[in-house]
């Protein structure tokens, strides 16, 4: 009882001398700061309330509060709608002037004589604020010219000129070219240096939070990618909208029941995209494939003419991924789960069509690493890959985790699949391929009921 007694004395001591440390620094009356003036101007005594959108204003302000310290102003910077600035200034003691200046950047679509508004909120270290706008004091003009030529520089450094487009206000159109690639990555300078580089102290528009927009040199490189191009031809740009757009040889759209594939990059590889409904049996009409042969999973689809298949997998929503390189459209029902879906991933598998290659790594980036199998019924799936050797495991999702062991598993035959063993010759719960295996086309079947796994060799 006297130890405890001891301990609940020790405790309120420590409580007591939290609250003494919490209530220790020194509080300052209320009181509401002053932002006694503040004026906003450009750069150029001669002309003080215009820029130019690239040049500078500078903010002056007179702040104070006679019970109260002062702790930070926030300025934000507000130009045709868009947030082009937002910061704190500290500002220690009772009183104190500032003076700062800020660049005003050319942004998309900007007005000509537009309004810079600017926003202060100043702060005391007891939290209490007052705020002031400054508009009407400064406007920015666009540039009148930025030149007969823009500069397109991409990221190995080779430059494309872009001339005055004619009849098209605002534009310039690069000289004819042949870039045989379907992404490009660059930068748009206004001007560049005597060695061919970018000139940061023009206008340069680069990737800006996804954007192109007028960016600084560590921002990085803006990237077009379009799956369906086969070479660019002509770059266009607007100076003023920011819009970039291009003339190129491409590919026939595909089409999968009229509907056209979008554009996808996954892992640095092109897909082309849909995602659609699907009923068990239907008939699917493709369009724009060059071998519906080559292109479909023997699992999900039943040719039944050269641009028609039968939909083999259950009624409901799925992703095709067509890969543009390979020419293999994957499956998939990517948010699924078991026990409406199985997931198969591994090393040695690949996608059932010539050119045969064994693609799946132990990941999830994209479809070539694993196989979505095709749920036959209540716990039972099935999945086809060509392979010449494997080790592999089932999953209950898209990603690691809620796996089924092979321990729990008949495995037959024997000479085809067999369970896996860690380096001690430990079982650990994959499926690897068994002594019979040769290169070739393979069919799993695993009915997760009666726990039995089937291989049997297609072609």
């Amino acid at each position: 009882m006297k130890n405890i007694k001891w301990f609940i004395l020790a405790i309120s001591t420590l409580l007591i001398a939290a609250c003494e440390e919490k209530d220790s620094r020194t509080h300052f009356p209320d009181s509401t700061p002053v932002i006694e003036s503040a004026t906003i101007r450009s750069t150029q005594a001669e002309n003080p309330s215009v820029i130019v959108f690239g040049d500078s204003i500078v903010l002056n302000a007179v702040l104070s509060d006679a019970k109260t310290p002062l702790s930070t102003l926030r300025v934000e910077i507000i130009v045709n709608d868009n947030l082009v600035k937002r910061t704190e200034i500290r500002t220690p003691g009772n009183s104190c002037s500032i003076s700062e200046k800020y660049r005003i950047p050319l942004v998309a679509n900007a007005a000509d004589n537009t309004d810079v508004e600017v926003y202060l909120k100043l702060t005391n270290v007891e939290g209490n604020t007052t705020e002031k706008a400054l508009t009407a004091q400064v406007s920015a003009k666009r540039p009148a010219s930025f030149g007969n030529s823009i500069y397109f520089v991409f990221q190995d450094g080779t430059v494309l000129k872009a001339n005055k487009a004619l009849g098209v206000a605002n534009e310039y159109q690069s000289v004819k070219t042949n870039i045989e690639k379907n992404n490009i990555s660059f930068k748009i300078a206004q001007k560049l240096t005597a060695d061919n580089q970018i000139d940061y102290s023009g206008f340069v528009w680069g990737n800006v939070n996804g954007e192109l927009a007028v960016c600084s040199e560590s921002d990085p490189d803006f990237e077009y990618r379009d799956a369906l191009i086969v070479a660019f031809k002509q770059l266009f740009f607007n100076v003023y909208s920011f819009e970039f757009s291009i003339d190129a040889d491409r590919l026939k759209p595909l089409q999968i029941d009229g509907i056209q594939l979008g554009s996808e990059n996954l892992d640095g590889v092109d897909f082309m995209t849909l995602t659609k409904a699907f009923t068990k049996n239907a008939e699917v009409t493709f369009s724009g494939f060059e071998d519906l042969t080559q292109a479909l999973l023997p699992d999900f689809f039943e040719i039944t003419a050269g641009d028609k298949a039968k939909f083999l997998g259950l009624s409901g929503s799925y992703k095709f991924l067509y890969n543009m390189a390979t020419g293999f459209l994957y499956v998939e029902q990517p948010e699924a789960v078991y026990p409406d879906a199985l997931w198969l991933d591994g090393s040695g598998m690949g996608f059932p069509s010539e050119p045969y290659a064994m693609t799946t790594s132990w990941n999830w980036n994209k479809p070539e690493d694993y196989i979505f199998c095709r749920k036959m019924a209540d716990g039972e799936f099935q999945a086809t890959f060509y392979t010449e050797k494997f080790d592999m495991k089932f999953f209950h999702q898209r990603m690691w985790g809620g796996e089924e062991n092979s321990a729990d598993y008949t495995l037959t035959p024997a000479g085809l699949l067999l369970p896996g063993e860690d380096n001690q010759g430990k079982p650990n719960g994959n499926w690897i391929s068994g002594p019979d295996i040769v290169p070739g086309v393979y069919r799993v079947s695993i009915n997760l009921n009666d726990k039995t796994t089937t291989v049997e060799r297609i072609k």
